[in-house]
């Protein structure tokens, strides 16, 4: 057991240790976990394991168990350290929270130069970023930072204009990092939009409609050729009205086709004029042309009456093709299509007589029908004569040539054949 003098002893000791120590046993409202309120209204740190006093005069008493780790004795006594409140983990602490203790408190620093408690990131020694704080504690905002060039985007379109703003870290839905906006009231005008024929600069590029408008010029015969200063005008799509044609009972229209060169039409009130025409003479008038090389040009050429002296020679846009050609242009009824059939038939220069009127490559005869003997019969029916049509007998003579026929007749009752000499007729 302890002597009278061991707890006199302990007793000056823990009176002497209580000038030192703040000790509380419940912590107070306003002090961080580990600190109490003390009577001088500091945040202090709680020793734990104090002793306390005997009186003087009281009985000898049992000594106390051991002391546990941090118990602050006479044979264990410490200098205190100042712990600042270290709230956000980052190892710096806040100065204006502070305790002395000789054990760390939890949430606690020694290093008391945080400017900002509730925030890890921000701490003596961070880097320094754009963002309107003072990141490493220095007293200073966005010190030695690249301010990103923005411009003003009243429109939000992501595009700005006007003069560089290099003092915001980040673009907001009133700036842009793009610049070249030539309309900041219109969000559907910026550079890089699809251009529309609109009359607008939609894409921002100094011009209007660029590569979607189109000249048009008056075609008043609708030929797709306009003539020698005919109105013009520069628009997305042709009008409905057409500038300069009057002519009633025309059909009217736009050509995008410029009138220059080879392109002015000669006759803008004629279709049939116009110049790409491809002519080809027809000597005989019929409406067919030999084949032949055709002469290119608005209005028909002159004709030459030195190589065709037919009155109604002329030339026809018409090209000679397979079933259109003419076989011979001397003769007005020979031509493709031709029914004209004659016994006569016509003579080219240096050829012989020919009858092919259709031009099929084949002189065809007129009557076909041939009856080697003639034979005449009745119908039981009717009474009626049987071959009342004309048949070639014994033989066809031949385009041009005349021979026998016979076609068969009732006389007293009796069909009989009648014979008729005929000159043969071809096409």
């Amino acid at each position: 057991m302890p002597t009278r003098h061991s707890l006199r002893s302990n007793l000056s000791f823990l009176v002497a240790l209580s000038s030192l120590t703040l000790v509380a046993c419940v912590p107070e409202v306003g002090c961080p976990p580990g600190f109490a309120l003390s009577a001088e209204g500091r945040c202090a740190g709680v020793d734990a394991g104090a002793l306390l006093p005997t009186e003087a005069g009281m009985p000898d008493a049992e000594a106390p168990d051991a002391p546990d780790a941090g118990t602050i004795t006479s044979d264990d006594a410490c200098t205190p350290t100042v712990w600042y409140a270290d709230a956000d983990g980052d190892g710096f602490g806040d100065a204006s929270i502070h305790s002395e203790a000789c054990v760390q408190p939890p949430a606690t620093a020694t290093d008391n130069t945080d400017c900002a408690d509730g925030d890890a990131l921000r701490h003596p020694g961070a880097d320094e970023i754009c963002n309107g704080q003072d990141d490493d504690c220095d007293g200073t905002t966005d010190e030695g930072v690249t301010y990103p060039t923005l411009y003003a985007d009243a429109d939000h379109d992501g595009y700005g204009t006007g003069v560089a703003i290099t003092t915001m870290c980040a673009a907001s839905a009133d700036f842009a990092a793009a610049n070249g906006d030539c309309d900041d009231t219109n969000a559907s005008v910026h550079p890089g939009v699809t251009e529309t024929c609109d009359g607008i600069d939609n894409d921002c590029t100094g011009a209007a409609d660029e590569g979607l408008t189109h000249t048009y010029y008056a075609d008043c015969d609708a030929d797709t050729f306009a003539r020698a200063g005919a109105p013009m005008i520069t628009a997305c799509a042709a009008p409905t009205e057409v500038s300069g044609c009057t002519v009633v009972g025309v059909t009217h229209a736009w050509t995008v086709r410029e009138p220059t060169g080879g392109n002015v039409d000669c006759d803008d009130l004629r279709a049939d004029r116009r110049p790409d025409n491809h002519w080809y003479f027809d000597c005989d008038n019929d409406g067919f042309a030999p084949a032949s090389a055709p002469t290119v040009s608005c209005a028909p050429p002159a004709i030459d009456r030195t190589a065709c002296t037919y009155s109604g020679a002329q030339w026809i846009l018409r090209a000679p093709a397979a079933g259109t050609t003419d076989c011979y242009d001397y003769e007005f009824n020979a031509h493709p299509g031709s029914t004209f059939v004659s016994a006569t038939g016509y003579t080219p220069v240096g050829q012989p007589t020919q009858w092919d009127f259709n031009c099929d490559g084949v002189p065809t005869p007129e009557l076909a029908a041939v009856q080697a003997t003639p034979v005449c019969g009745m119908d039981r029916t009717t009474g009626e004569c049987l071959h009342t049509t004309p048949s070639w007998s014994p033989r066809a003579p031949g385009c041009g040539n005349t021979g026998s026929t016979y076609t068969c007749v009732r006389v007293s009752g009796v069909c009989t054949p009648v014979t008729a000499s005929l000159t043969e007729r071809c096409y």
